[in-house]
């Protein structure tokens, strides 16, 4: 957890209950990692106050992101729109010392996260979790950044404390390194690079009675459409449940080609990618898993989970062997 989070004490939540109307009373904490999450109720209606630091992102990325998201929602797309504070903003920051922390409400996606095991995990999701990323990709067509408005990164990059990496996490931040040349190479072609969520898996969207609900546009940025593609495929095969990671590649490639299925059938009622592009995707994939086992290595082997151990043992080896973790039946 940033150590900044801790600033945010009573007398900033009281601070920014007054610019909600509320008392600082109505604020439940229900987590974050980069930022601080709060939910609440007015008028009626769940809504959340997420906190973030400007160490994190600047006042000008947030508005960016903010009107993203109020454009997206204005044209019909199942997210949780962007709410505005008693005085009309979008955004609003208070200041204590040196900190600066930003303020940003939105709807609070109704239902909850699902996983592999809930009964709506299936085709139906799966071309929901496509036509969601469909529209996004349709209506960005056509989206302008306002002229003085901060622009959103383009395709942001992790970055890693190499300085303590193992020769494991060494060689395998190599091959990160490698993979990214190639994916930088790849030519920046209108209609298939652009502004997009960017991390759209599981763990950023509700199910309301079978109904899919997007939200967390934090890392939305420029990036290629097919990034979106490999967000949906590499978590919901090899994370469907999250605390299960399933690392046996026949397995995984079984999976991942049922939600690339679903997920391209329900993508293509709202948008067409050229094939050149879909048949990238392996390389995105590999990208997530190569980032995914660098942030998880430490974790995973100080675990007692055996499984865990097993998900990075074989990784490993596949990594160093060029062996990639899953099989693709591209619909191309």
């Amino acid at each position: 957890m940033p150590s900044w989070q801790n600033k945010f004490d009573e007398r900033m939540l009281e601070h920014a209950g007054r610019l909600i109307g509320l008392d600082e009373q109505a604020f439940k904490h229900i987590g974050g990692f980069e930022n601080v999450i709060y939910s609440f109720k007015q008028d009626g209606n769940n809504r959340i106050l997420r906190v973030a630091h400007d160490s994190h992102r600047s006042v000008g990325l947030m508005e960016a992101e903010m009107h993203f998201i109020d454009y997206l929602a204005k044209h019909g797309v199942q997210i949780a729109g962007a709410v505005a504070f008693a005085n009309g903003n979008l955004i609003e920051s208070i200041s204590s010392g040196e900190d600066t922390f930003i303020l940003t409400l939105f709807e609070n996606a109704p239902g909850g996260h699902i996983n592999a095991e809930h009964p709506d995990w299936g085709t139906k999701l799966f071309e929901q979790w496509g036509e969601i990323t469909g529209k996004m990709h349709a209506l960005e067509q056509d989206y302008t950044v306002p002229e003085g408005m901060t622009v959103r990164p383009h395709q942001d990059v992790i970055g890693f404390d190499t300085a303590k990496f193992s020769s494991e996490e060494r060689m395998v931040y190599e091959k990160l390194q490698q993979l990214e040349k190639k994916i930088n190479a790849l030519p920046r072609e209108r209609g298939a690079y652009g502004l997009c969520h960017r991390d759209l898996h599981h763990g950023n969207f509700h199910v309301h009675n079978g109904q899919m609900v997007a939200f967390d546009f934090d890392d939305c940025g420029y990036d290629y459409f097919v990034q979106d593609f490999a967000m949906a495929v590499y978590y919901g095969s090899v994370f469907g449940i999250w605390a299960k990671p399933v690392y046996e590649n026949e397995r995984v490639s079984v999976l991942a080609n049922e939600i690339l299925d679903s997920f391209f059938t329900g993508y293509s009622r709202y948008y067409r990618l050229d094939a050149k592009c879909v048949k990238e995707l392996p390389l995105f994939i590999e990208k997530r898993r190569l980032e995914i086992f660098l942030l998880l290595y430490n974790i995973y082997l100080s675990s007692s989970d055996e499984r865990k151990h097993e998900w990075i043992k074989h990784n490993l080896q596949d990594i160093e062997q060029g062996v990639p973790c899953m099989e693709l039946k591209l619909p191309v």
